[in-house]
């Protein structure tokens, strides 16, 4: 809710100056990891320029706690190894790896130990389920956008559909389908294959700018709230962010249908 001068935005997008160029944000960038350890004591901005990567040398401060290991130079990075290794306590309320949770509020929900229950239909009652994940030459970047890399498949938004459901609908290899549920539609190519289960659709990660109307299969996601996430006083019970939170980023398990363009409804109309 605080104000913010428009004709202020460039100043403090760039700290007063001080970021004007990609090579500043990158001095930058090396520069907080030399802080913290990240590269070891020949990293900087010259040696990344040079050599395109760098080894990790540490995880960094602050994270010994989560990782509970180091990195060595050479070896496979393996997490929890402190625990197993020197004996290290958990960070949880008996102290070490926890199955069994006997807060009042996992009691009462009968989940005091891992407990299947089944996916409410979060989005609407369709069909089929959407999962996603990230694709394999863009984690949190924009290499997705890059010339060389949409030449290696179909250079746009996919939706992976198994090939006997997409027959008897009526959609072919290369169609174009509007996939939708009651919050809202997106526009993708789709994809037939016999890996993808009769009742599950596949996205990975696509930049919105890719989409019809910049609107991606994001603009369905629902961040249905849970009561334990809410739990606490106990232990590891308590907020972290981005775990164990409701948030509409998951699209694990939400409920979606597709029609083909031509058919189908249009955004506006899958809402309710």
């Amino acid at each position: 809710g605080e104000e913010r001068r428009y004709a202020d935005a460039g100043d403090r997008f760039t700290i007063g100056g001080h970021l004007e160029t990609h090579p500043d944000v990158v001095r930058e960038y090396m520069a907080i990891t030399d802080a913290v350890g990240l590269f070891g004591p020949d990293a900087g901005y010259e040696a990344i320029v040079e050599r395109g990567q760098l080894p990790f040398a540490s995880l960094g401060r602050g994270t010994s706690t989560r990782t509970a290991t180091e990195i060595e130079p050479g070896k496979p990075y393996v997490s929890l190894r402190w625990h197993v290794e020197r004996g290290e306590p958990y960070a949880t309320y008996a102290r070490r790896a926890q199955f069994y949770i006997d807060h009042e509020w996992y009691l009462e929900a009968g989940e005091a130990l891992p407990t299947y229950k089944e996916i409410p239909p979060i989005g609407g009652r369709h069909p089929f389920r959407l999962v996603s994940g990230h694709i394999r030459g863009s984690i949190h970047s924009m290499h997705i956008a890059v010339p060389e890399f949409l030449r290696l498949h179909r250079g746009q938004p996919v939706l992976f559909v198994n090939d006997r459901i997409a027959k008897e609908r009526g959609v072919a290899d290369g169609d174009t389908v509007r996939l939708f549920n009651d919050v809202d539609a997106a526009e993708l190519m789709v994809s037939t294959s016999a890996a993808v289960p009769p009742d599950q659709v596949v996205v990975y990660m696509w930049e919105s700018f890719q989409f019809a109307g910049w609107r991606s299969h994001d603009a369905l996601l629902v961040g249905m709230p849970k009561s334990l996430h809410l739990a606490g006083g106990y232990g590891q019970l308590r907020h972290v962010l981005a775990s164990g939170t409701p948030t509409p980023a998951s699209d694990r398990g939400l409920r979606v249908d597709f029609v083909k363009i031509g058919d189908a409804p249009r955004a506006a109309e899958t809402r309710t």
